[in-house]
């Protein structure tokens, strides 16, 4: 029977979907850092290298053990709605289903605020958000090797993804990319440092949010 064998740990192990983001999860605990701390690492970078699975424009759920009260708790940190996205504001629009494109689609993004939100609850409380933010910074800005996966994804979606000009110019620009071609994304980098410097605010407010809007 085909399968990866077992692995045996005494301190802690990362396991995402790339190999990036484990490892950034693993220096954090490495560290000093708690499930937490990683997981916040982890997930910042897996925004940058496996977008088409999660992104900083996306949600976040968690389930966290507590050691200190014995309690498992939940975090449902999904976005509302924007404020105009009544029902009666879609069915005057022509839409008789909710539709499954565009921007009448979109939620409030909560994964940063459930960021903050972990942290500040269960984080170990030797790390600001800026240096767990750190290693996606550093992906986004020099680059990290493109997945296989994420390259044949991007084909698969380029009609849809080509009609936004910022996705356009971000991921069509130039020859195709492949799998193992070196992937910047700059904007998420000063993203992310604004994030680190200015909190939740920095992604809720201010240059950002006038950008998504």
């Amino acid at each position: 029977m085909a399968g990866r064998p077992t692995t045996w740990v005494t301190n802690g192990v990362v396991a995402t979907p790339h190999y990036l983001a484990s490892q950034a999860g693993l220096r954090v605990l490495q560290m000093g850092g708690n499930a937490i701390d990683a997981a916040i690492a982890a997930n910042a970078v897996l925004h940058v290298v496996y977008p088409h699975n999660c992104h900083i424009g996306g949600d976040l759920f968690a389930i966290v053990w507590d050691p200190s009260k014995q309690e498992l708790q939940g975090l449902n940190a999904s976005g509302p709605a924007v404020s105009g996205a009544t029902i009666e504001r879609l069915r005057s629009l022509g839409y008789t289903a909710m539709p499954e494109h565009g921007v009448h689609t979109i939620t409030v993004p909560g994964a940063v605020a459930g960021w903050f939100a972990l942290l500040e609850r269960y984080g170990s409380g030797r790390f600001e958000m800026g240096a767990l933010l750190q290693p996606a910074i550093t992906y986004a800005r020099d680059g990290a090797p493109l997945s296989f996966r994420l390259a044949a994804y991007l084909e698969m979606v380029r009609d849809r993804l080509a009609q936004d000009p910022g996705a356009r110019e971000l991921f069509f620009t130039g020859p195709p990319k492949r799998g193992g071609d070196i992937f910047r994304q700059p904007a998420l980098a000063d993203t992310y440092e604004r994030i680190g410097r200015d909190g939740a605010a920095g992604f809720y407010s201010g240059p950002v949010a006038d950008d998504i809007v």
